[in-house]
This record gives C-alpha cells, sequence and structure tokens, in this order.
C-alpha cells in the first residue's frame, strides 16, 4: 500500500486473483470480541406523545447529584446551595444555584413564527449555518423556576440543555444571576478500568457514502476500491494490513444528502402540503446498497448506524433500519442494524458515536465550529446531544419511566461523529481515560475513511480516490 504523509493511499489498479480472498486460508480474517450496548437507545414501544418536560425533569434528575459532588470538591462547603426561589438572602448573597441551561435566540427558527403572518400564511424560514446574534441571552431553569444570567459565562460557547451549577449572586435589582464561576458534572468512569493487552488490529470508520440514482464516476470507482480493499482483492502487502480490519463501522447516510433534496424540492413543487407525492424516494436506492452490502460484507462484521438521510425516523436516537430495507444483506450474520446513537465494545475498547446530528445542531446554535472541539466539550457537558429536543427532534425511549438516553454514564476510549467535512483527530485525557477523538469524512466527497488501531488508538485517515 502507498503511503503518503502519514495517510495510507489505495492504488487504483492493484487486484489478485481470487484465491487471495479472505476464505479462512491465505489470509483469515483477525477476530475481535464485540459487544452491542445500544439497548439504551432502543425504543421499548411506538410512543410519540411525549412532551419536552420528561426529558429536562430526567435530565436534571440524574446530572444534578453529580455537579453538587463537584461542586464540593471545587469549591468546598462554605457557599450554600440554593434553589432559585430561595437565593435572595442578603445575609447570605453567595449560592450555588443548578439548573439547565435555556438559549434565548432572535435568529431561532420556530414554528410560531413561520405561522405569524399577518395574511396566515405559512411563510418557511431561512435556513443558516449558524443563527447566533449579538442580542442572544442565557437563561438557567430548575424545577420551579428561571433566571436570566450575566457575568463570568460565555453565552455563544454553550447551548440549550446544558446543566450546570452557578456559583454567584443576584444582582441588586433583583433580576440577573450574576455568575462567578460554572461546575459541570462530574466526569464518569471508564467502561474498563484496566484494559487488557489487544494486539494489532483495526476498526474501519467509514461515512457518508452516498449512494444515488446516478452517482459521480470517481465515486463509482471509489466505492468499488473500498470493496476490493475490504474483500482482499489487492497485493499482498495489502491485504496483509487488510486482513487485520476486523469490524467496519458505517456512521449514517448510506444515502446521498442531495437525493432527499431533490425529492423534498419536487414535493414543493406540488404547492398544497395535501397534494404531495408520497413515493418512497429511496427504494431504488436502496436496492444498490444492498448489491453492495451483500458482497463488502462477506468476510467481515458490518455495524450499520442511520443517518438524516436513511430510510428510519429522523428524531434521535434514530432507530436501526428495518431489514426489509435490505432484505438480500440482512440475512448475512455479518451485518448488524444499530441505532444512531451507537455505543459499542470491541475488545474492551468502549466506542460511541453519531451520525453528526447532534454535533452539527450545536454547531448551528453556538460559535464552536470544530467538531472535534465540539465533541470534547459534549464529554465536559456529560451529555451527548444536549439540544435535543429543543432544536434538534428527539424520542422519549421509555414513556412509562421517562430518562435520558443520552446522558453519558461510561467515558469512552474512542468517541466519533460522521459526516463532516473533514477528516480531524485528537487524543485527549479526560478524567481518568485518554479518548480518541474522531471526526470521519464524508465519503461521498473526500472518498476517505479511517482506521483505527485497537491495540494503541492510533489512526490515520485511508483515501480510495
Amino acid at each position: 500500500m502507498e503511503v503518503d504523509s502519514g495517510d495510507a493511499v489505495v492504488p487504483r489498479s492493484t487486484v489478485t486473483p481470487s484465491s487471495q480472498v479472505f476464505n479462512g486460508s491465505n489470509y483469515p480474517r483477525i477476530k475481535v470480541r464485540h459487544e452491542n450496548l445500544c439497548d439504551d437507545f432502543i425504543l421499548e414501544e411506538n410512543h410519540f406523545t411525549s412532551q419536552y418536560f420528561p426529558f429536562y425533569v430526567a435530565r436534571l434528575k440524574t446530572l444534578k447529584p453529580l455537579i453538587q459532588k463537584l461542586a464540593v470538591q471545587k469549591w468546598g462547603t462554605n457557599v450554600r446551595f440554593s434553589s432559585m426561589s430561595e437565593m435572595n438572602d442578603k445575609d447570605d448573597p453567595r449560592v450555588i444555584i443548578i439548573g439547565i441551561l435555556f438559549k434565548k435566540m432572535e435568529n431561532q427558527p420556530t414554528v410560531l413564527k413561520e405561522i405569524s403572518s399577518e395574511d396566515n400564511q405559512i411563510v418557511p424560514q431561512s435556513t443558516a449555518d449558524c443563527y447566533i446574534d449579538d442580542t442572544d441571552y442565557l437563561i438557567l431553569q430548575d424545577e420551579t423556576e428561571n433566571v436570566r444570567l450575566s457575568g463570568n459565562i460565555s453565552i455563544h460557547s454553550h447551548v440549550t440543555g446544558i446543566v450546570v451549577g452557578l456559583k454567584g449572586c443576584v444582582n441588586p435589582d433583583g433580576n440577573d444571576f450574576i455568575v462567578e464561576e460554572i461546575c459541570y458534572p462530574s466526569l464518569p468512569s471508564p467502561y474498563v478500568e484496566k484494559l487488557p493487552p489487544i494486539e494489532t488490529k483495526y476498526i474501519l470508520l467509514l461515512s457518508g457514502l452516498g449512494f444515488s440514482k446516478n452517482p459521480s464516476s470517481q465515486l463509482c470507482k471509489a466505492t468499488d476500491l473500498l470493496k476490493s480493499f475490504i474483500t482482499g482483492f489487492l497485493r499482498p502487502e495489502d491485504a496483509e494490513k487488510s486482513q487485520k480490519i476486523s469490524r467496519v463501522i458505517i456512521a449514517g447516510n448510506l444515502i446521498g444528502e442531495k437525493v432527499r433534496a431533490e425529492e423534498l424540492a419536487k414535493d414543493e413543487a406540488h404547492g398544497k402540503p395535501w397534494l404531495k407525492q408520497s413515493k418512497p424516494f429511496f427504494v431504488d436506492i436502496m436496492e444498490k446498497v444492498d448489491s453492495f452490502l451483500v458482497e463488502f460484507a462477506r468476510t467481515i462484521g458490518v455495524e450499520i448506524m442511520p443517518g438524516h438521510t436513511d430510510p428510519t425516523c429522523q428524531p434521535l436516537p434514530q432507530q436501526p433500519m428495518s431489514p426489509c430495507i435490505i432484505p438480500k444483506s440482512s440475512t448475512l450474520d455479518s451485518i448488524h442494524c444499530v441505532s444512531n446513537p451507537y455505543c459499542g465494545a470491541y475488545d474492551s475498547r468502549l466506542f460511541i458515536g453519531s451520525s453528526g446530528q447532534n454535533i452539527d445542531d450545536i454547531r448551528r446554535f453556538s460559535n464552536l465550529t470544530d467538531p472535534i472541539e465540539i465533541m470534547e466539550k459534549t464529554v465536559i457537558w456529560s451529555h451527548l446531544a444536549p439540544t435535543v429536543p429543543d432544536t434538534l427532534p428527539g424520542l422519549n425511549v421509555k414513556p412509562d419511566n421517562p430518562e435520558d438516553p443520552f446522558i453519558l454514564t461510561r467515558l469512552p476510549d474512542v468517541y466519533f461523529v460522521g459526516n463532516q467535512k473533514e477528516f480531524s483527530t485528537s487524543f485527549k485525557e479526560m478524567g481518568n481515560r485518554h479518548i480518541r477523538f474522531i471526526s470521519i469524512p464524508k465519503f461521498e466527497t473526500t472518498f476517505t475513511g479511517v482506521l483505527l488501531n485497537l491495540a494503541d488508538l492510533t489512526c490515520e485517515k485511508i483515501s480510495f480516490g
């Protein structure tokens, strides 16, 4: 395999005889012990009547004790905890209050703005890459009351839904709470405290394969080369590394992003909502996907996460795609349709990741732009998707016993996000664990995947175009 500046580049015209396919003789596939840990993201029943309130109550109930614990370590016991209804104590003005941040944003799209025109017509709101404005401000809400915040807190680096503890006092006129310091929840424990030795083996991370009715010739070549690389139709020196890939994770968007946009545009052309066509836009495309997966997964296990273009529910957590959508490949033991977000363990290494909606939504409603920085923030906040359900639709997976499935209960070894513009990574110590953060680029536009070594968590991008 050719290597250029630390990035693996798969050559275009390298094919070996069929005897080199990973068939258990010449190049036996290295195995990995895998556990699917997505139970918290799976719906117990189809239930779509829950409001926002259960999400936030469950979130605050779970994270409040973790903030109290760390606040005592950070600030001692001299500053008292207070509810917002009891913080106006002139003899003891400095307090610690705990609640959920809500960001008031002038530019935030809402349904009310769409129907507020004088002639009672629905006015679609413009979309933007970022909705922040100088007039934005933060409010902290606890179980009963809320208060506007000022002082030492960055408005634009926070989003709605973050649970925080704030030390400070009420200003003299009693309108704002002046923040002096911030405390986030204490970080959880690692999945495994002491990892056993792991031999060199790889997990291949892909995202945004971008199947469509008329894909570009370059994308077709890249997809064919990817398939050849995995199935072993390569030179012996390339196949030796390829056979050490023990698992593949596809982080969403099997269907190209332009496909859904084109179908929606056709529907809009019909004018009235009740005249829109209900033709499934994905039927022909998923037949292509199904045929690809039959060949791709014949020698290796594949986890398939849904993305926002894929045929499954759109609110998070997105449920695994139905086997009916990929009838041929779903009969293979190597195909595993999983949820988005995804959680799984590979030889005791904990992987947590998403197809990108949670990271993209935070980017739209804050001044945070780097996906690695946003991922690090979500670990600090102990929450994978704080903007659910305010600006990102979400489902209550346990309607009879509301819980927030996005709370981070274990520190991962690997945290990835799919469908990003380019590859980037960092290896950072958080709590008592080093975490490998990975931004997976869209294969549809970059023809690039990411190879992660389970032994030492080093990673590199691998190009197929």
